[in-house]
């Protein structure tokens, strides 16, 4: 039985950080430039090279070289984002056959030289064999970003699903919300120490610092078993299943 004509072509060496959002590099391939590694960059440069013909006449010609090659991330299942490789990171280089096309993986040996990456998953979520894509309309999106200073979770409803939801968590301004698609929320943030839940009816519950705010456009219900006691400052209403009591310094019936 024949090997596959899909190899490994060399160990390499990450040429350029790579730019977020795309999947290609420049790489240096190691066992070509063995003595190059650590703070690599691409050198385009231009050489004159000269060969004989099949016809015995010898001839020259000015080429473009590169002492990178650019390589295609190979990819990896449910992971939509390449690997946020930086300068220096050794990388897997493959190669079809004699082709001038590359690939490369990560080798996973020198991550400690990442400082910032964007994660995505992408989770097919539809059963309709029509669908050929994977998009935010026919996939759970799971996004993981240092960069953006944001872990962020989307469904929808490719597969009959009732409602969709968004869930995010924002480190860069301190708040986390969830909301679904019919226009019910809940948000806590942080630096103002507000904590919000609305729904679709515009009910509101809002802590904001000190203050509790509660709206309802219909009623506002409270029950409880066997008391209910409210106090402001030195006046308290206690309501129990078959009294009312109210106690105050003073009553001004006129307010």
């Amino acid at each position: 039985m024949d090997s596959s004509k899909f190899k490994l072509y060399s160990i390499g060496y990450v040429a350029e950080n790579k730019k977020l959002g795309s999947r290609l590099i420049l790489a240096t391939i190691a066992e070509i430039h063995p003595s190059m590694n650590g703070e690599l960059a691409s050198n385009l440069t231009e050489r004159t090279g000269t060969g004989v013909d099949q016809s015995g006449v010898e001839y020259s010609v000015k080429v473009s070289t590169d002492n990178a090659i650019e390589a295609t991330w190979i990819g990896d299942s449910n992971r939509y984002s390449a690997p946020d490789v930086r300068r220096g990171e050794r990388v897997f280089l493959w190669q079809y056959q004699d082709t001038d096309k590359y690939y490369w993986s990560s080798m996973g040996l020198d991550d400690h030289l990442r400082k910032k990456e964007t994660i995505q998953y992408t989770l097919s979520s539809t059963a309709d064999e029509s669908k050929t894509e994977i998009n935010p309309d026919t996939a759970y999106i799971i996004e993981l970003s240092t960069h953006k200073k944001a872990l962020t979770i989307r469904t929808n409803k490719a597969d009959g699903e009732p409602y969709s939801y968004v869930i995010q968590l924002n480190t860069a301004e301190g708040a986390f919300e969830i909301q679904d698609d019919v226009g019910n929320w809940f948000s806590l943030d942080s630096a103002e120490t507000n904590l919000q839940l609305k729904n679709a009816s515009g009910s509101l519950v809002e802590l904001n610092k000190s203050t509790i705010n509660v709206k309802a456009p219909k009623e506002i219900n409270l029950s409880a078993g066997s008391l209910i006691k409210a106090t402001v400052g030195g006046s308290t209403i206690t309501m129990t299943s078959g009294n009312i009591t109210l106690k105050s310094p003073s009553i001004d019936m006129n307010n």
